[in-house]
């Protein structure tokens, strides 16, 4: 039996089937509507294939940071596939693309930093191998950049004495995380799986230094 790779999946190799029999996925929003009146799913598995092979990650947390050239870049990938009614006529339209791409592309960050913790906690260094045969090394190394930033490290401290500063119970490592990252889910639909599900765990010390959150950001919560 042969190794699956799941490189159809996530190369869109289905999508492609389709248009090369049918034509392009027709896509309609009815007015007042935010889900395409056919083919949501399919829709939803073309936004995550773009976010990951596509999508920049480099100095960027959230789809609203991410340059308007490598946008434009993930949007002609997914019209490869879909001929969407109203782009670039209806700005409600244009609107509602760009807000599909938000959740994915924090879920697939999320995904990256909990590939980048497993490594770490089977005693892998992480820039040594690339966990995921959708992502070449180079762009993994970028996540790992992202991950390892003082920046971003110094920020999540900042945040977390604001989450302090504003509730009476002190805020749990997975609230950190999700604050940073957002919600983690076990599959998401044309993201495909290693999103663990959130679980509920025991409120950090009323105190927590700044070495210690630094390391729950970089390596993610205790298990």
């Amino acid at each position: 039996m042969g190794t699956r790779k799941g490189r159809g999946p996530a190369r869109g190799h289905k999508l492609d089937i389709f248009v090369k029999r049918h034509g392009k996925y027709k896509i309609v929003f009815a007015s007042g509507e935010t889900i395409p009146m056919e083919f949501e799913a399919e829709f939803a598995t073309g936004v995550g294939i773009v976010i990951r092979t596509n999508a920049d990650i480099r100095g960027v947390s959230h789809w609203r940071e991410v340059p308007e050239e490598n946008k434009e870049v993930c949007y002609a990938r997914l019209f490869q596939w879909f001929d969407i009614e109203g782009w670039h006529t209806d700005e409600r339209v244009n609107k509602i693309i760009d807000d599909k791409f938000q959740v994915p592309y924090t879920r697939w960050r999320n995904i990256l930093h909990q590939e980048y913790k497993k490594l770490v906690d089977q005693g892998i260094n992480p820039r040594e191998v690339c966990p995921r045969p959708d992502l070449s090394m180079a762009k993994w190394q970028v996540a790992c950049d992202f991950i390892q930033d003082e920046k971003y490290q110094e920020n999540m401290v900042a945040m977390q004495s604001e989450l302090i500063d504003g509730n009476e119970d002190q805020p749990s490592e997975d609230v950190i995380m999700r604050s940073a990252l957002g919600h983690r889910s076990g599959y998401l639909k044309g993201m495909g799986h290693g999103v663990e599900v959130v679980k509920h765990r025991q409120s950090c010390p009323s105190v927590v230094g700044n070495a210690e959150l630094r390391k729950i950001i970089r390596v993610g919560p205790s298990q």
